[in-house]
């Protein structure tokens, strides 16, 4: 399992986490306590669904996070020191993330084509992408000492 923990069957799914920006923000926070049990907590008790979200919510805020972390847009000559600044804490707190997941996310990030597959490796999960995202999110985030921008879709809607 990607977060090192326990195989089997997941934990009971929490109903009040029912969309992707609030797991977001539940990772956020575990990370920002620096509780890995909590953190890997929220991820096994988010529906499938809602976890996979984070592949769409994450990646768009990573680039703009990573260019504060860089003093500018990442580059492709910027890929050696992202991976330096995050592989650590990363594989600390998802010990089973495969290399490659964070490798391709990284590699994104700097505008970059995806490092080839060797033809034995897997394929990973479709929530290993999905969970690192968040994750490299979260980390940034705390290494900035930044909060976890508002969604403008919070918004009440406007009366007229």
């Amino acid at each position: 399992e990607l977060t090192g923990g326990r195989e089997g069957a997941p934990d009971e799914p929490d109903e009040r986490v029912g969309d992707s920006r609030e797991l977001l923000r539940r990772v956020v926070t575990g990370i920002r306590a620096g509780d890995r049990d909590r953190l890997h907590r929220e991820l096994r008790r988010a529906h499938a669904d809602v976890g996979l979200g984070l592949a769409a919510i994450a990646p768009p805020m990573l680039r703009g996070l990573a260019g504060e972390l860089l003093g500018h847009p990442p580059r492709a000559d910027d890929l050696g020191r992202l991976r330096r600044e995050l592989d650590g804490r990363v594989r600390d707190l998802l010990p089973g993330l495969p290399p490659p997941v964070l490798d391709t996310l990284l590699t994104r990030v700097c505008r970059m084509p995806p490092p080839r597959r060797a033809e034995d490796q897997e394929q990973p999960h479709a929530a290993d992408p999905a969970v690192t995202a968040g994750v490299v999110t979260g980390v940034l985030l705390d290494r900035l000492g930044r909060d976890l921008p508002k969604d403008t879709d919070d918004r009440e809607p406007s009366r007229g």
